[in-house]
């Protein structure tokens, strides 16, 4: 084995060869797309390949040929010191893992529930790093981002109404796996599976039970994981998908994974559509409570992630631009930190601001999209 160099990892290219940590475990698999400048560094600075190992001919090729060869699966990733930089990795990992949930290849679930371990270890020592990392994450990435940023919300809010440990891990994992029929590489695989479950022809509101009938064949028989992939987009009035159920039929658990789902699917950017801002997309959720999403929960909701949740972009009353950095007592007044001056000039800085003081108040939230330029290095600010 020797040191991974500079040339072993390209950003945006398939690595050649296999990346290993110095007790052998793997921790990126050959093909895998590195994004991140900061899992690049990481793994110059402790990942190690074998020597000798040459490239094979297949690395550049497309996701869906490489995923169907089986070849070894990541079983370990690293806990980084960076909750930042260890979501953002995280996001890349489950890029890889998704479509060999489609194929329900050896080892996906375990590798799974590994990143959904990490996911909680990385949201106990600071939800609001790994909040604002799901927030800031490439629009690109959103397939994988999205879940990731749902089982964050889904984990503060259970443990908000004090559920069991044990439901709040399979409830997060939940989230990570809701959409796998609507992952692009699931596109020849719709009409097999929906065939094989008695629901040809395929139709899109069938997905949530063909991705749980998709995770039985892959060996998953948690029922609390299964029953909220299965139920995440009934609404609690039954004019909801795939089986209309009502309130009475929905437990808190799926109640809590739809709510975090819906939120998501409001924020985050998708092709055609910038998403709704914070502030909007809470308020649609007000609009919707007691018929699609459950009341007491949005109330919850609001509180635990507030109204300008982190990784957020605000213009505050002094006409300054700032990130939002952490979540506050009162939900209209988080901890942010400016990026650009009353005059439109950059903060190198980034210095804090009160926004419980009136004139560094939030006036209004601002769409990411838009000042992307600045958020070069920001990572920097949860280091």
């Amino acid at each position: 084995m020797r040191p991974v160099q500079e040339a072993d990892v390209v950003l945006g290219q398939p690595l050649a060869s296999a990346v290993f940590d110095i007790e052998g475990n793997l921790l990126l698999e050959r093909g895998h797309v590195v994004r991140s400048a900061a899992t690049r560094a990481a793994l110059l600075a402790r990942g190690l390949v074998r020597e000798g190992a040459e490239p094979e001919a297949d690395a550049t090729d497309d996701s869906t040929t490489r995923f169907a060869q089986d070849a070894p699966l990541m079983t370990s990733l690293v806990m980084q010191r960076s909750v930042f930089n260890g979501m953002r990795a995280l996001i890349e990992a489950l890029d890889t893992l998704q479509p060999r949930l489609l194929r329900a290849a050896s080892g996906a679930v375990p590798a799974l529930q590994n990143l959904n371990h990490l996911v909680g270890r990385y949201a106990e020592e600071d939800a609001d790093a790994a909040l604002a990392a799901a927030q800031l994450a490439d629009p690109d990435a959103g397939w994988c981002a999205r879940p990731l940023h749902t089982a964050l919300l889904v984990r503060l809010l259970a443990r908000a109404v004090q559920r069991p440990e044990p439901e709040i891990e399979s409830l997060s994992i939940a989230a990570l796996s809701l959409d796998l029929l609507l992952l692009p590489q699931a596109s020849t695989l719709r009409q097999t599976l929906a065939a094989s479950a008695g629901l040809e022809p395929y139709r899109q509101e069938q997905h949530p039970l063909l991705a749980a009938h998709l995770l039985r064949q892959a060996g998953v028989d948690d029922p609390v994981w299964l029953a909220a992939v299965e139920q995440h987009h009934e609404r609690l009035d039954g004019a909801g998908s795939p089986r209309g159920l009502h309130a009475d039929a929905l437990s808190t658990g799926t109640r809590i994974v739809t709510l975090a789902d819906t939120y998501c699917s409001l924020i985050r950017p998708s092709p055609g559509d910038s998403g709704l801002q914070t502030r909007e997309a809470l308020r649609s959720l007000f609009l919707g409570r007691g018929s699609a999403v459950d009341e007491s929960l949005v109330a919850l909701f609001v509180r635990e992630v507030g109204l300008y949740p982190p990784g957020g972009l605000v213009r505050l009353a002094s006409e300054e631009v700032a990130l939002v950095f952490a979540r506050g007592r009162n939900t209209a007044q988080p901890e942010v930190r400016r990026l650009l001056k009353s005059d439109a000039q950059p903060d190198p800085d980034r210095i804090r601001r009160d926004t419980a003081d009136p004139h560094y108040a939030v006036s209004e939230a601002l769409p990411t999209l838009s000042y992307r330029a600045l958020l070069r290095g920001v990572e920097r600010l949860w280091d």
